[in-house]
Parts: structure tokens; sequence; C-alpha cells
């Protein structure tokens, strides 16, 4: 099985593939695309996670789950991005979105 973190910070978003001991398989880094949608977001990063998955050799079939750290509050569901200033996400639905871009995946912030 394959986990996916993502950092999603107000400069960058970095995503990372782990195998089943969360040895890092592959990372990298894109700018944060301020002015986007989290929306737009979410699509960017499932983007830059398809591209480690295939330069990897690894199969979308192969995530059991993908962790997002976000630098602000979040509700005590674990769903809603309540307040992170920097990234202009204010009671953002981040959990839905991303499982939207990851569907039939684990999602947890």
């Amino acid at each position: 099985m394959i986990y996916v973190g993502i950092d999603i910070g107000g400069t960058n978003i970095k995503t990372g593939i782990f195998d089943s001991d969360f040895n890092i398989i592959s990372k990298t880094s894109c700018p944060f695309p301020k002015g986007q949608t989290s929306e737009r977001i979410c699509e960017i990063i499932r983007e830059e996670t398809m591209k480690l998955m295939r330069e990897s050799g690894k199969d979308y079939d192969e995530i059991a789950a993908a962790g997002a750290a976000v630098p602000g509050s979040i509700d005590s569901a674990g769903e809603v991005v309540i307040n992170a200033h920097n990234l202009g996400f204010n009671n953002t639905p981040l959990k839905k979105q991303l499982s939207d871009c990851f569907p039939g995946k684990t999602i947890v912030l």
C-alpha cells in the first residue's frame, strides 16, 4: 500500500508518497497557487500526486490513504478548515474536496 502526505503551505505545496513502513518513495514541491480556488488547489495536488505515482511505477489502486496538513484551524470532525488565513481557506470543506479528487480513498486532515 502507498500513503500520500500533503503539506499545504502559504508558499509551497509539498507532496510525498510513502510505502507501508512510511519510507519516502518520492516527493515534490510546487508553489502555492495564490488566487486559485480550494477546488483547483486540490486538483493540483492530485496532478502532482499522480505524477509522482507514474514516475515511481505505482498505481492509483495502491493508495491506501492521504493525509493533509494546513497552517490553520480545523473543525473537530476533521473535515472543514475553519481558518487558514494565509491560504485563503475560511470554512473550506477541504476533506470533501480532496475526497472528490481522490475517489475511494481515505482522507485525513
